[in-house]
């Protein structure tokens, strides 16, 4: 469970994750909270159990003539049934593979063999890097993107549009930056009525929405570390009766369709997770979880109103919520602050070492570059509670508050350069001052050296030498503990009562001391304040002037 610890720190300090006993991270996650489940999923429970129980029940090789190789041998029969009556396909349709690269490497491979090369195919532009990738490997100068929405939603009526129809069609079932669903559905009936293959990647569907129905297409795959299963192993789903070109060659395994010895335990583990996942989705379940989901974003959008939610008028996974940030500078990565804080979040693209490209996805988007920098995917699980979402969103809005400062530190440097030809007026610079102060910019090291570099910026404009210094405290200070410069006690008043441990303190500036003297900022030092900016003397001397 998230504890948020009460500390006298002002607004600007980050909060202090911890993560207790309780909630629905446990500890195998290092006290980290884990937002990234579209990469990979901790091993459930079952997937556990049933990996161990197939170790020691099933050690021998499934291709051995004897009864412990054929005792194997039954254990992976009974598991294509079960996940053949899943997916409403032919048990004998499905190959074991690592996963869904190895997969899509095999169907591509095996259409490099068969198609003449006047054949092309049609890629959705939004595909898994292991789906480009590979058609672009072995089709080399044969594969048409097929456009999508801003929201990220495969143009049905492109396919309509185009005269020459293709030798296949790959769309995937829900992409995994975003977490928009696409029309597979659809787009499977349009390839069987004119008799065209359909290669759908169900990675991220599966034991995300239910499966029924998947088996319908004539290629699909899809890899057990995506729904609580283990690393390194997966399925293909091949067209029935279908002779498939070997990727993998060296052995008879699969009906010679795949060599190697096949990972009896994974499978096994595979199935497990996969069926428990389907015992959750319901439709009541998943009703739930997107109406939860509909929450934060929208709780995200009001903390932060510069943040945008990418796909958000599609229809989406209900665990993925992928968000551009507000602006900022390109060394201020917002996965870092959020690893820092124990959140650990994904992204599309990254620019801090200016090395990386932005998402191909984004991209197909209508995504600027720099929006594309700025992207952060957050991806949960059945087991990521609504309490450990808002406690993302509080971090968010912590690291967006630094963000800021970073921003108004930035311009503050920069009007402080140009102005030592004189060309900014005092109200711009106490502008950029009290806009990095509202946003927290000033701690207890940096107080006295940004006051006295305000003072040297406005010292030759005698109108800005009669100002007052406005400082917030964290404590509630009592009257006269602070002196000012002309001996009088400062006077003190909440800001806000709601706020704690808030306080104004009112330091006047003389013409001739100027701002009273180093040594009297040093005494202010001990505290941590806040400089909310800079105001012209009031009339009255004990009075106050609050915004």
């Amino acid at each position: 469970m998230v504890e948020h610890k009460a500390s006298s720190e002002p607004p600007a300090t980050l909060f202090v994750i911890e993560v207790g006993e309780e909630g629905g991270h446990d500890q195998r996650w290092r006290g980290m909270h884990y937002f990234d489940y579209n990469a990979t999923t901790p091993l459930s429970d079952a997937s556990r159990e049933a990996w161990l129980a197939a170790v020691e029940q099933f050690p021998g090789n499934p291709s051995s003539p004897h009864r412990i190789g054929i005792r194997a041998d039954r254990a992976l029969a009974e598991a294509r049934e079960t996940l053949g009556a899943r997916l409403g396909c032919l048990p004998l349709d499905l190959i074991w593979t690592s996963g869904a690269t190895e997969a899509s490497n095999l169907v591509f491979h095996h259409y490099a063999r068969q198609l003449p090369e006047s054949a092309v195919v049609w890629v959705s532009a939004i595909e898994h890097p292991c789906v480009i990738q590979a058609a672009e490997t072995h089709l080399r100068g044969r594969v048409r993107r097929i456009p999508v929405t801003s929201d990220g939603v495969v143009r049905l009526e492109w396919l309509e549009t185009q005269v020459n129809p293709p030798a296949l069609v790959v769309v995937m079932a829900a992409n995994n930056e975003t977490g928009v669903l696409q029309p597979w559905e659809a787009i499977r009936d349009w390839c069987q009525e004119r008799i065209i293959p359909f290669f759908c990647d169900a990675a991220q569907w599966l034991g995300k929405l239910p499966a029924d129905g998947l088996g319908q297409c004539d290629w699909l795959f899809g890899c057990a570390h995506k729904f609580g299963g283990p690393k390194g192993v997966g399925f293909l789903k091949c067209p029935t009766s279908a002779t498939v070109t070997p990727l993998m060659v060296g052995g008879p395994q699969e009906m010679s369709r795949r060599a190697g010895t096949e990972n009896v335990a994974g499978v096994l583990a595979m199935i497990a997770a996969l069926e428990e996942r389907e015992m959750l989705l319901n439709a009541e379940w998943i009703a739930s979880r997107q109406q939860s989901q509909r929450r934060i974003e929208n709780l995200i959008r009001k903390q932060i109103p510069d943040a945008r939610v990418i796909g958000r008028s599609a229809a989406r996974l209900w665990n993925t919520t992928s968000l551009v940030m507000p602006d900022c500078d390109c060394r201020f990565r917002w996965v870092v602050k959020l690893d820092r804080l124990g959140f650990a979040v994904s992204t599309g693209s990254a620019c801090a070492s200016g090395k990386e490209k932005p998402s191909h996805v984004l991209e197909a988007m209508q995504c600027t570059p720099g929006e594309s920098s700025r992207v952060i995917r957050c991806s949960g699980g059945p087991e990521t509670t609504e309490k450990d979402w808002e406690a993302l969103v509080e971090a968010s809005v912590q690291v967006d508050r630094q963000a800021r400062v970073w921003s108004w530190r930035d311009e503050l440097a920069r009007i402080s350069r140009q102005n030592r030809d004189g060309h900014h007026e005092a109200a711009e610079i106490f502008r950029a001052f009290r806009g990095w102060a509202a946003a927290g910019g000033l701690s207890r090291c940096s107080l006295a050296k940004a006051a006295r570099s305000i003072f040297l910026a406005v010292r030759s404009k005698p109108s800005a030498r009669r100002h007052e210094l406005w400082l917030v405290s964290p404590a509630v200070v009592p009257w006269g503990d602070f002196p000012s410069p002309s001996g009088r006690p400062s006077s003190t008043r909440l800001v806000k009562p709601a706020v704690k441990a808030a306080a104004v303190c009112q330091w006047e500036a003389q013409r001739r001391r100027g701002w009273g003297g180093m040594e009297e900022f040093s005494m202010l030092r001990k505290e941590r304040f806040w400089i909310v900016g800079l105001l012209p003397s009031p009339k009255w001397s004990r009075g106050f002037w609050l915004e």
